[in-house]
Protein backbone atom coordinates (compact mmCIF):
# COMPACT_ATOMS: atom_id res chain seq x y z
CA UNK A 1 0.00 0.00 0.00
CA UNK A 2 1.30 3.42 -0.91
CA UNK A 3 2.17 5.80 1.92
CA UNK A 4 -0.80 7.87 2.92
CA UNK A 5 0.19 11.36 2.10
CA UNK A 6 -1.42 13.66 4.52
CA UNK A 7 -1.25 14.60 8.14
CA UNK A 8 -4.41 15.28 10.07
CA UNK A 9 -4.13 17.41 13.19
CA UNK A 10 -7.16 17.50 15.45
CA UNK A 11 -7.29 19.44 18.72
CA UNK A 12 -3.52 19.76 19.01
CA UNK A 13 -2.61 16.18 18.15
CA UNK A 14 -1.13 15.05 14.87
CA UNK A 15 -2.16 11.70 13.42
CA UNK A 16 0.25 10.44 10.77
CA UNK A 17 -0.96 7.62 8.56
CA UNK A 18 1.67 5.46 6.87
CA UNK A 19 0.99 1.97 5.59
CA UNK A 20 -2.08 1.61 7.78
CA UNK A 21 -0.25 2.54 11.00
CA UNK A 22 -1.35 5.47 13.16
CA UNK A 23 0.81 7.32 15.65
CA UNK A 24 -0.06 10.38 17.71
CA UNK A 25 2.39 13.19 18.49
CA UNK A 26 1.95 16.59 20.07
CA UNK A 27 1.42 19.36 17.49
CA UNK A 28 2.33 22.98 18.24
CA UNK A 29 -0.15 24.27 15.64
CA UNK A 30 -3.25 25.75 17.26
CA UNK A 31 -5.54 24.82 14.34
CA UNK A 32 -8.41 22.49 15.13
CA UNK A 33 -7.71 20.66 11.86
CA UNK A 34 -4.63 20.82 9.65
CA UNK A 35 -4.35 18.71 6.49
CA UNK A 36 -1.22 18.34 4.35
CA UNK A 37 -1.42 16.83 0.87
CA UNK A 38 1.85 15.92 -0.81
CA UNK A 39 2.97 14.70 -4.19
CA UNK A 40 2.30 11.05 -3.29
CA UNK A 41 -1.37 11.64 -2.40
CA UNK A 42 -3.74 9.38 -4.32
CA UNK A 43 -7.43 9.73 -5.14
CA UNK A 44 -8.09 7.19 -2.40
CA UNK A 45 -6.22 9.37 0.09
CA UNK A 46 -8.28 12.42 -0.92
CA UNK A 47 -11.47 10.39 -0.44
CA UNK A 48 -10.26 9.33 3.02
CA UNK A 49 -9.67 12.99 3.95
CA UNK A 50 -13.25 13.79 2.90
CA UNK A 51 -14.63 10.83 4.84
CA UNK A 52 -12.62 11.70 7.96
CA UNK A 53 -13.61 15.38 8.04
CA UNK A 54 -17.30 15.12 7.16
CA UNK A 55 -18.45 13.81 10.58
CA UNK A 56 -16.74 16.87 12.11
CA UNK A 57 -18.85 19.20 9.97
CA UNK A 58 -15.97 20.03 7.60
CA UNK A 59 -16.65 19.39 3.93
CA UNK A 60 -13.59 19.12 1.66
CA UNK A 61 -13.87 19.16 -2.13
CA UNK A 62 -11.23 19.44 -4.82
CA UNK A 63 -10.81 19.83 -8.56
CA UNK A 64 -8.14 20.85 -11.09
CA UNK A 65 -6.04 17.91 -9.93
CA UNK A 66 -3.10 16.83 -12.05
CA UNK A 67 -0.61 14.00 -11.77
CA UNK A 68 2.69 13.73 -13.65
CA UNK A 69 4.41 10.33 -13.62
CA UNK A 70 2.21 9.24 -10.71
CA UNK A 71 2.95 12.32 -8.57
CA UNK A 72 0.25 14.82 -7.66
CA UNK A 73 1.43 18.18 -9.01
CA UNK A 74 -1.57 20.50 -8.57
CA UNK A 75 -4.93 20.77 -6.83
CA UNK A 76 -7.59 23.37 -6.07
CA UNK A 77 -9.34 22.88 -2.76
CA UNK A 78 -12.63 24.06 -1.29
CA UNK A 79 -13.44 23.77 2.39
CA UNK A 80 -16.88 24.44 3.87
CA UNK A 81 -17.80 24.29 7.53
CA UNK A 82 -21.20 23.14 8.70
CA UNK A 83 -22.18 26.63 9.92
CA UNK A 84 -21.58 28.09 6.46
CA UNK A 85 -17.99 29.39 6.36
CA UNK A 86 -16.50 28.46 2.98
CA UNK A 87 -13.21 29.21 1.27
CA UNK A 88 -11.71 28.10 -2.05
CA UNK A 89 -7.99 28.03 -2.75
CA UNK A 90 -6.23 29.02 -5.92
CA UNK A 91 -4.75 26.12 -7.86
CA UNK A 92 -1.82 24.99 -5.69
CA UNK A 93 1.35 23.53 -7.20
CA UNK A 94 2.75 20.61 -5.24
CA UNK A 95 6.33 19.33 -5.29
CA UNK A 96 8.09 16.60 -3.33
CA UNK A 97 9.37 19.32 -0.98
CA UNK A 98 6.29 21.57 -0.81
CA UNK A 99 2.89 20.07 0.09
CA UNK A 100 -0.49 21.75 -0.18
CA UNK A 101 -2.31 22.27 3.08
CA UNK A 102 -5.45 23.66 4.61
CA UNK A 103 -6.75 24.09 8.10
CA UNK A 104 -9.80 25.00 10.11
CA UNK A 105 -9.38 26.84 13.41
CA UNK A 106 -12.04 28.23 15.70
CA UNK A 107 -11.48 31.94 16.36
CA UNK A 108 -13.88 33.73 18.70
CA UNK A 109 -16.34 30.86 18.34
CA UNK A 110 -16.37 30.90 14.52
CA UNK A 111 -14.51 28.50 12.20
CA UNK A 112 -11.81 30.10 10.05
CA UNK A 113 -10.44 28.29 6.98
CA UNK A 114 -6.82 28.79 5.90
CA UNK A 115 -4.66 27.58 3.02
CA UNK A 116 -0.87 27.25 2.73
CA UNK A 117 1.31 29.61 4.76
CA UNK A 118 -1.80 31.30 6.18
CA UNK A 119 -2.16 28.21 8.42
CA UNK A 120 1.11 28.94 10.26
Amino acid sequence: MQKLLFTLAILGFSFSYMKGQTEATQNANTADVLIEINSETSREDLALIQKTLEPQGIFFRYDNIEWVDGALTSIRMAVKCQEGTMKVSDVVNITAEVPARFGVATVEGKPQVCFGADCD
